[in-house]
């Protein structure tokens, strides 16, 4: 009988997960539907551009990037002049098309593809097929779960030697919940050290990690986090 009962408990553990990944990655979805956050942030894209991902990502192969979360474009229009493709994908259907109409199929050499995903895969990418998989001011909303799901999905798209640069959260050391909306910055459980732990769980190495912090524009010290994965080259 007690073998019955940690079973139940551990189905219902089970199904409170997938509950709270659904529901994250709804809110996600939904959040910014209207579009004025991205109208809003957009002034602001340069200064942090300059000072703190171009620093990070400038020795980066940006031949086939990958964007995960790309908003209304507003780190893709710094990423298409380097780039000679760029993959956008998006949980919002609305920023796809917003992308669509803002950068077509290609401008200046570089060519743009759409996807929109459930919320936790990339299976519309080929393995293996990306030098570098972007993501800023996104993910620091997306629960654990979400991200887990999302490294191992960037180890299978990015090419030996592909790189990918994260911006997450790492609320999770201060209130380890779920519940992004009502947290800081609606910022989600993930953590440094988790990534760490994701990274090590999809065969991709740690090539660089920082906290991000008031020092970066954000609201509280060590909110967030800068990774760069990397998944080692073919021997």
């Amino acid at each position: 009988m007690r073998l019955d009962q940690e079973d139940a408990a551990s189905v219902c553990g089970d199904v409170a997960l997938e509950m709270i990944r659904l529901k994250t990655i709804a809110q996600c979805r939904d959040a910014h539907a209207e579009g004025n956050y991205y109208r809003d942030a957009e002034p602001y894209i340069q200064k942090q551009w300059e000072g703190v991902i171009w620093p990070i990502i400038k020795d980066l192969d940006f031949t086939d990037v990958l964007e995960l979360a790309p908003g209304h474009g507003r780190n893709t229009e710094h990423l298409r002049r380097l780039a000679g493709s760029i993959t956008l994908i998006d949980v919002n259907p609305n920023c796809i098309e917003a992308c669509r109409e803002r950068f077509g199929e290609q401008r200046d050499g570089c060519t743009f593809r759409y996807f929109v995903t459930n919320g936790d895969s990339l299976s519309m990418v080929d393995a293996s097929s990306h030098s570098l998989v972007y993501s800023f001011d996104s993910m620091v909303h997306f629960d654990s779960s979400v991200v887990r799901a999302y490294v191992h999905e960037i180890a299978r798209v990015l090419r030996p030697g592909g790189s990918a640069f994260l911006h997450h959260s790492n609320y999770g050391t201060v209130a380890p919940n779920s519940d992004w909306a009502h947290n800081p910055g609606n910022r989600s459980d993930m953590t440094a050290e988790r990534m760490r732990g994701f990274a090590e769980e999809a065969g991709l190495d740690v090539a660089f990690q920082r906290l991000s912090g008031l020092a970066d524009g954000w609201g509280l010290e060590d909110l967030d986090a800068f990774t760069v994965l990397r998944r080692p080259a073919l021997a």
